[in-house]
């Protein structure tokens, strides 16, 4: 039978809309394949503007939200490794791995400092208890959804905490106390990885695993997140925490695409490190 006009352009699509469908085809597979700087900004965002509404004070915003941050993330993981074993084990393991991982860094830094247990951020400060709720209600709230291609998204809001814990931490490597300068960015550098990633390392183990951080580049980068942080402090750099916090994070951002061993908080891509728990008997 013949064909009409209209029926052989159709069957013969210009040269135009074979690179439109391309086109779009290439922006679909490219946002579901990288949809995290997006959501994940969204998500920083949204617990920053609320916290900054309660508190008017931006960094101190920016400190809770990523404490809701890690312990949705951190929360997350521990959830879904013992989910298999029982509901109740799963949201207990869930509310530890994400204390451990939003506090756990800070509070053993606080007790390093000589401080008394009464003076720890998370006991005088009632806004962390409610980052720490909001961030284990998220973790319920996303868990049973089904989304591979979402899972990635956290990175982003995950890596924006690290880029906000890390100079709190060299700036408490100050009290420390050094006596030269060389262990003054030794200290930052400690500091800096225990308060952006130590909290996932005390996670990790409570999984008995080895802490991912030890392996890969994420802690790497806390710990020169400090030292870089110090650095801009004694230069005297105005807003020095946001000209870190955005340099840490534009470094955790590019190593994470080199770092094949730490893709999502699912574990679904990275390896793992296992304890094996023979040994520690």
């Amino acid at each position: 039978m013949y064909q009409s006009l209209g029926q052989e352009q159709n069957l013969n699509p210009t040269p135009s809309i074979i690179r439109k469908r391309r086109s779009t085809l290439r922006f679909n597979l490219v946002w579901r394949k990288y949809p995290s700087p997006m959501v994940g900004s969204c998500l920083f965002l949204a617990f920053w503007l609320f916290f900054e509404g309660q508190i008017q004070n931006p960094r101190m915003a920016a400190d809770l939200a990523g404490t809701a941050i890690f312990t949705f993330t951190g929360g997350l993981v521990s959830f879904r490794q013992f989910k298999p074993v029982s509901p109740g084990a799963a949201v207990i393991a869930g509310v530890i791995g994400g204390f451990l991982t939003a506090v756990g860094g800070g509070t053993f830094r606080t007790l390093l400092l000589g401080l008394e247990p009464n003076c720890l951020f998370w006991i005088t400060d009632r806004f962390y208890w409610i980052a720490i709720g909001q961030g284990l209600f998220l973790i319920l709230l996303w868990e049973p959804k089904v989304c591979a291609q979402c899972e990635a998204c956290w990175d982003v809001a995950d890596r924006m905490a690290l880029a906000v814990f890390a100079p709190l931490g060299a700036e408490k490597a100050v009290l420390w106390g050094a006596e030269n300068t060389l262990s003054l960015i030794m200290m930052a550098a400690f500091f800096g990885f225990l308060t952006g990633a130590g909290g996932g390392a005390l996670r990790d183990l409570m999984r008995i695993r080895l802490p991912v951080a030890f392996f890969t580049t994420y802690g790497w980068v806390a710990a020169f997140g400090g030292v870089f942080h110090l650095a801009l402090l004694q230069s005297g750099v105005p807003m020095t925490w946001i000209v870190s916090a955005v340099v840490i994070y534009l470094i955790a951002e590019s190593m994470h695409q080199w770092d094949g061993s730490y893709h999502d908080i699912g574990d679904k891509e990275r390896p793992c490190y296992y304890l094996d728990v023979h040994q520690l008997i």
